[in-house]
């Protein structure tokens, strides 16, 4: 006779794999949005270039077009693809942990900025700066993190934070690189005074980038039709944005 049990075991089984199969295309179609900055959501979410992705790779792949067809449960959730999104990025920054620590010569530096977003909320970048072990040098940027205050005991702690969150012993950096405000670059109470109370060894940079921003910014006082311009094209972007 026909063994039902076995049946209804093979039929479930197909249907794991199939539904793997599928979340393993909405996670490679998500990774690619991504990966290429593009936005993921939209207004509406049935137009978003997540969904539009995911209908375009489920023409050439079955399970995913089966997936999609479901009336719910279908992982497409904001709660879902943040998730998503979430894990993979945890994954990148494993690897970049990796990149600053498994070397020969484990010496790194740190580029530390602050700066108000969009919504005037305070969000401080941290990158590292290494020479890896074909003496290559390499820049690798760990997020934004925000923050309440600006003070250098703040910024301070949480740039120690990152260090102890990702296990970077402090005593291999040698720099620290910043823009030349007060709360950075002060002698006695400044990040670059504080870090170096923890190592003495490092070396603080003000930023090039910054000081060429600086020197245009003069420049341009005593040059009306430059000044004038960029004003222009300032309010013209608020307005069209």
């Amino acid at each position: 006779g026909v063994n039902v049990h076995a049946l209804i075991s093979k039929g479930k089984i197909n249907e794991m794999k199939s539904a793997r199969a599928a979340l393993l295309r909405m996670i490679s179609s998500l990774r690619y949005l991504m990966v290429q900055g593009l936005a993921i959501r939209g207004h509406v979410d049935e137009n978003s270039n997540y969904r539009a992705l995911l209908a375009l790779v489920a023409e050439d792949n079955t399970d995913l077009a089966s997936w999609l067809q479901r009336s719910k449960y279908k992982w497409l959730s904001h709660d879902v693809t943040n998730e998503l999104g979430s894990i993979m990025a945890h994954e990148v920054l494993k690897h970049l942990v990796k990149l600053v620590k498994d070397r020969d010569a484990p010496y790194f530096s740190v580029l530390i900025d602050e700066t108000a977003d969009v919504t005037n909320h305070e969000q401080v970048s941290i990158c590292f700066r290494f020479v890896d072990d074909d003496f290559e040098i390499n820049e690798v940027f760990f997020g934004f993190y925000k923050t309440e205050s600006t003070t250098a005991e703040t910024l301070k702690n949480i740039l120690r934070d990152v260090l102890t969150r990702f296990d970077i012993d402090i005593k291999f950096c040698r720099g620290i690189a910043t823009d030349g405000a007060a709360n950075m670059t002060g002698a006695l109470s400044g990040l670059q005074a504080k870090i170096r109370e923890i190592e003495p060894r490092v070396i603080q940079v003000h930023c090039l980038a910054h000081s060429l921003n600086l020197v245009v910014q003069e420049a341009m006082k005593v040059q009306s039709t430059v000044r004038d311009y960029l004003a222009t094209a300032k309010d013209l972007i608020t307005f069209v944005c």
